[in-house]
């Protein structure tokens, strides 16, 4: 209910849009072009675990913009080992994993342990049960939990969506 997402038909073909490569492309050179180290979170609303390309698209990133970081925005439901570790392999410096369900995936839990055995790879994760809801500008209503109200995303983020709109806020 919190997602913008729920307001959409889900799970239809015509709903699941992805960046063109070339666009993709476009932008991290352009961001090289200006030596940009900020960092690139590949999501706007959505799950950057289903897009295939994922691991493919954070090698670009770091290929091309080797100080910025990267931070993938997951629910964790997809994350798992083999996954975990071919994205710190492709460039991926933070994991923020929110956990949506009653219960966190097994595939984030195997990650939990993993790093508990082999460490961090100097690789934040960030594990965080879902606190703070947010009306997403009034497109969703908040039934439950603790509602947002302020919102700081204007003053440092810009989002750029799959068909190559600018988006000053994510709201």
């Amino acid at each position: 209910s919190y997602c913008p997402n729920s307001v959409f038909e889900r799970g239809l073909i015509k709903n699941n849009q992805e960046m063109e490569m070339e666009l993709f492309h476009k932008i991290i050179d352009e961001l090289a072009e200006l030596n940009w180290v900020g960092e690139i979170q590949p999501h706007s609303y959505g799950e950057p675990l289903l897009d295939k390309r994922i691991v493919e698209l954070c090698s670009y990133i770091k290929q091309n913009l080797p100080s910025s970081k990267i931070n993938i925005f997951t629910n964790g439901e997809l994350l798992n080992v083999d996954l975990y570790k071919r994205l710190i392999q492709a460039g991926v410096n933070i994991f923020s994993v929110t956990q949506h369900l009653e219960k966190q995936a097994t595939g984030t839990l195997d990650v939990i342990e993993y790093r508990k055995k082999n460490g961090s790879e100097n690789v934040h994760f960030n594990y965080n049960k879902i606190n703070n809801l947010n009306s997403r500008a009034g497109l969703v209503e908040v039934k439950a939990g603790k509602k947002r109200v302020e919102c700081n995303w204007p003053d440092h983020h810009v989002g750029i969506s799959f068909d190559d709109q600018i988006m000053i806020c994510c709201n």
